[in-house]
C-alpha cells in the first residue's frame, strides 16, 4: 500500500538535489554569521567568473555579452534574466571607468590597481563577472544555462571554450556529480547485493524478503528527507545505499540463526532462530544507531541530517525485517528444496579453516593481543597527525572539468577564492572620511603584499591618490578631497565597498587566494591577522575593528569543525557502545577489553591517513563512528554466542571454535555484502562519496580481521575468565 507513496517521495527527494558547501556550516558559527552579515551589509550576491582564450582587454564582444545578459532582445529572456541577474561587469568596463572622468587615472595606473582581480599579470587577459540575484543563486542551473546561451550567441564560443568558476558553478558541479553517482551506481550496487545475498543464503525466498525490506528502507529514508523539506545533497546520497546494505546484513545474520536451527534438525526452526537471534540482532542494531547518532554532534549540517535520517531509517527497516523474515523462514521450512539443503551444507574446506584458525589463536592468544596492541600504539601516533580539507580540491578528481577550469583561470588571472576584510568604524570614531580612506588604503597595501594573496580591491581602488605632506597646499588639497570623498560615499555604497548602518561605517577590502594551491587556511588567517591587527591598534583606538569573512574563513571553520567532529563523535560512539558492552558482560574491565577489536579498524585506517598525510574530508569524517557501530555488530554476535556455548558446558577453546562455525561465515558474508553495496561508488566523480565508500570498505575489512583474530585472542587470553557466562565463572 505504501509503495506508490515511497516511490513518489523518493523521486521528489532526488529531484531536490542542491549542494551549497558554504551553507553546510550553520549560522551559529562565528565565521558563517559574519559571512551572512557581510552579504546583507554589502548587498553581496553570488557571482560567476567567466573567461575564454580570446578574452582580453581589446575584445569588444564583451560589451555585447553584457548587453545580452542584462538587455536581451527576446522578451521572455528579458523577464527571465531580470529575475536571475543583478549586474554584469568586465575588466575593460572597469578599466574605462578608472581612466574616465572624474578619476582620469593613467591606463598603466588603472591596470596596476586591477591586476590579479580583473586582469592577469600580462595586463591583457581579463574576465567577466556576472552577479546573480538571490533567486538566481537558488535557480543556479537556470542561471548557468542563460550565461552559456548568451556566451555562445554573442561571443561565438563552443561549449568547451567557455570557462566558468565560482561558488554557483561549484555547487552545480557537485549536484551533477552526485546525480551521476545515483544514476550510474545505485541499481548496479543493488543488483550486486542481491546476487551476493542469494549466494550466501541459497534461498530466493529469504533473499526476496530481505531485499524487499531493504528497498522499503531506502524508500523510507528518502521519503523522510522529502517530508522534512531537506534538499538532497552529496552526503545524503549514500544514505539509501547504507540503509539497504545494513538491512541485508541484518537479514543475513538473522538467517544464519535459522540455518543453525535447521542444521540441528529443530522441529520449529523459525522460533528457535528468532529466540536465539533477536537479542544479538537488536543489540547490533542499537550499537549501529549509536554510531550513526554520534554524528549529530557535527557542526556540518549535512552530517547532522545524515545522522538523523540514518538512525530513523535503520531502526524502522530492521523492525520491518523482523516482521517479514519469520514468514519467509516458515515458507522455507515447509518446502523441501535445494535452497534448504544449501543453507544446511557446511563445506569441509570451511570447517578445516575454522578449526585451523581456532587452533592458531588458542596456541598464543596473549602474543596476538600484544602484537595488535603494539600496532595500535604505532598507528595512534598517525591519528594525532590527521589533517582536514574542505576546499574545492577535496571535492573533485584532478582531471575533473571544474578543477581544470580553476587551473586555467588561475594560470591566466591569478587566485580566485574570495576573502574579505571589513574595517569597521564605530559611531564614536572621530576620524574624517579622508583619514578613514587613508587607513583603508594602507590596510589594503599590507594585505596585498602577503605571499598567498592575489588581486586586492577596496574603496581606494576607485578613488584618486591622496596627497601626502603637511604644507599649506597639501592641507588645502586634503580638505577639498575630504569633502569630495564624503560626497562620494553613495557611489562607494553602490559599488559595494562601503556600508553604513547603526553600527557605524564598514569599509570592505576584497582579495583572493588560490583554489588550487595547498594553502593552510588556519596559518593564512593567522598571518593576515598578525599583519593587520597590530597595524590597526597603532593607527587607531578600539573604535576601529577588523572582521575577516568570505568563503575562506567559512571553509576554515568547517575544516576545523571536521577534525573536532571526528574525535568528538567517535569518542561519543565509543563511550556509549562501551557502556552497552559493560552492561552485557556486567564487568567494567571486560567491557573495555572487548572494545579493542573495534578500536583496531579506526586506528588502522585513520592512523595510516595521518602517517601518509592524507587529509580527512567531509566524506571520510563520518566513517569512523559509522564503522564503529557496524563493527560492534559482529562482536556482539560472536560474544553472545561464545557466552551461550560456555554456559552450555563447552571450554573456552571449544566455544571459540563453535563461534567460528556459527558466526564466522555470517560475519564474513555481511562484510562482503556491505562492501558490495559500496564498491561501485569508488568510481564516483565526487571525491567525498568515493572516499566514504573506500574508507568504509577498509574499515569493514579491518573490523572483520579484528573480530576473527583479536576478539578470540582476548576471549582466550590472560583475562579469559571475565568473559565466561556468569554460571561458569570461578
Amino acid at each position: 500500500m505504501m509503495s506508490p507513496w515511497l516511490a513518489t517521495a523518493s523521486q521528489r527527494s532526488l529531484e531536490s538535489m542542491f549542494n551549497a558547501p558554504a551553507y553546510w556550516v550553520p549560522e551559529t558559527i562565528d565565521y558563517r554569521r559574519d559571512s551572512t552579515w557581510f552579504t546583507e551589509a554589502f548587498r553581496g550576491h553570488e557571482t560567476v567568473l567567466l573567461s575564454f582564450p580570446d578574452c582580453d582587454v581589446n575584445n569588444h564582444r564583451l560589451a555585447e555579452f553584457s548587453k545580452a545578459i542584462m538587455e536581451p532582445v527576446d522578451a521572455s529572456h528579458s523577464k527571465r534574466n531580470k529575475r536571475l541577474f543583478q549586474y554584469v561587469t568586465s575588466g575593460p568596463e572597469i578599466l574605462e571607468r578608472l581612466t574616465a572622468e572624474p578619476l582620469q587615472l593613467t591606463r598603466q595606473t588603472a591596470l596596476a590597481r586591477l591586476t590579479g582581480s580583473f586582469f592577469g599579470s600580462d595586463r591583457e587577459s581579463t574576465l567577466v563577472m556576472v552577479a546573480l540575484t538571490l533567486e538566481g543563486g537558488r535557480a543556479r542551473n537556470d542561471s548557468i544555462a542563460a550565461i552559456r546561451e548568451a556566451a555562445t550567441g554573442t561571443l561565438k564560443l563552443d561549449a568547451d571554450e567557455l570557462v566558468m568558476v565560482g561558488s554557483v558553478v561549484d555547487g552545480s558541479a557537485i549536484d551533477e556529480a552526485s546525480m551521476a553517482s545515483i544514476d550510474n551506481y545505485t541499481i548496479p550496487s543493488a543488483i550486486l547485493v542481491v546476487i551476493l545475498c542469494w549466494i550466501c543464503l541459497r534461498s530466493w525466498i529469504l533473499t526476496g524478503i530481505i531485499i524487499t525490506a531493504a528497498c522499503c528502507g531506502q524508500g523510507l529514508v528518502l521519503g523522510m528527507v522529502s517530508l522534512q523539506g531537506t534538499p538532497m545533497n552529496a552526503i545524503l546520497i549514500v544514505l539509501p545505499v547504507l540503509v539497504y546494505a545494513l538491512t541485508v546484513s541484518a537479514g543475513v545474520h538473522l538467517s544464519n540463526y535459522y540455518r543453525d536451527a535447521n542444521s540441528q534438525q529443530s522441529s520449529n526452526a523459525t522460533r528457535v532462530a528468532i529466540n536465539n537471534g533477536w537479542l544479538p540482532c537488536v543489540l547490533a542494531t542499537f550499537t549501529t544507531v549509536i554510531g550513526l547518532a554520534s554524528l549529530s554532534v557535527s557542526v556540518m549540517t549535512p552530517i547532522r541530517d545524515f545522522s538523523l535520517f540514518s538512525c530513523l531509517g535503520i531502526s524502522l527497516t530492521v523492525a520491518v525485517l523482523f516482521l517479514l523474515l519469520p514468514f519467509g523462514m516458515d515458507m522455507q521450512s515447509k518446502i523441501n528444496s535445494r535452497s534448504k539443503r544449501g543453507i544446511n551444507r557446511w563445506t569441509t574446506q570451511y570447517t578445516r579453516c575454522a578449526d585451523g584458525l581456532a587452533a592458531f589463536i588458542g596456541r598464543a592468544p596473549n602474543l596476538i593481543v600484544a602484537i595488535f596492541a603494539v600496532a595500535m600504539c604505532v598507528l595512534a601516533v598517525g591519528v594525532g597527525s590527521i589533517e582536514t580539507s574542505v576546499n574545492i580540491r577535496a571535492l573533485f578528481k584532478d582531471d575533473s572539468r571544474i578543477l581544470s577550469n580553476y587551473r586555467w583561470m588561475e594560470d591566466r588571472l591569478g587566485p580566485l577564492v574570495p576573502f574579505e576584510v571589513v574595517i569597521r568604524f564605530s559611531p564614536e570614531n572621530e576620524m574624517s572620511t579622508l583619514e578613514r580612506i587613508e587607513l583603508v588604503r594602507d590596510a589594503h597595501v599590507r594585505i596585498a603584499t602577503l605571499d598567498d594573496v592575489g588581486g586586492t580591491l577596496s574603496a581606494a581602488t576607485f578613488l584618486p591618490n591622496i596627497p601626502r605632506g603637511h604644507g599649506v597646499r597639501a592641507t588645502a588639497r586634503r580638505a577639498v578631497m575630504n569633502r569630495q570623498f564624503y560626497d562620494a560615499r553613495q557611489h562607494l555604497i553602490d559599488i559595494g565597498y562601503l556600508a553604513i548602518d547603526e553600527q557605524g561605517q564598514s569599509w570592505r577590502i576584497g582579495t583572493r587566494v588560490s583554489a588550487i594551491e595547498d594553502i593552510d587556511y588556519g596559518i593564512f588567517l593567522d598571518q593576515i591577522r598578525n599583519r593587520l591587527n597590530p597595524f590597526l591598534s597603532a593607527r587607531s583606538d578600539d573604535t576601529v575593528t577588523a572582521i575577516y569573512t568570505g568563503s575562506l574563513p567559512v571553509a576554515y571553520q568547517a575544516q576545523r569543525g571536521l577534525l573536532d567532529d571526528l574525535f568528538v563523535s567517535y569518542l561519543t560512539a565509543f563511550t556509549l557502545v562501551a557502556l552497552v558492552m559493560i552492561v552485557l558482560l556486567r564487568q567494567f574491565f571486560a567491557g573495555i577489553m572487548v572494545m579493542l577489536p573495534n578500536l583496531f579498524p579506526t586506528f588502522l585506517l585513520f592512523g595510516w591517513m595521518g602517517w601518509s598525510e592524507i587529509p580527512v574530508d567531509i566524506g571520510s569524517v563520518m566513517t569512523a563512528s559509522v564503522a564503529l557501530g557496524i563493527a560492534v555488530d559482529d562482536t556482539l554476535h560472536f560474544l553472545i554466542w561464545y557466552r551461550r556455548q560456555t554456559a552450555a558446558g563447552l571450554s573456552p577453546q571449544e566455544a571459540v571454535r563453535d563461534c567460528y562455525y556459527h558466526c564466522g561465515r555470517a560475519m564474513t558474508q555481511t562484510s562482503l555484502i556491505l562492501s558490495a553495496g559500496l564498491v561501485l561508488y569508488l568510481w564516483s566523480d565526487f571525491v567525498p562519496t568515493q572516499r566514504f565508500a573506500g574508507m568504509m570498505m577498509g574499515l569493514l575489512a579491518a573490523a572483520l580481521i579484528g573480530d576473527l583474530l583479536l576478539l578470540p585472542a582476548v576471549l582466550l587470553g590472560r583475562f579469559s575468565n571475565l568473559f565466561l557466562a556468569d554460571s561458569k565463572k570461578q
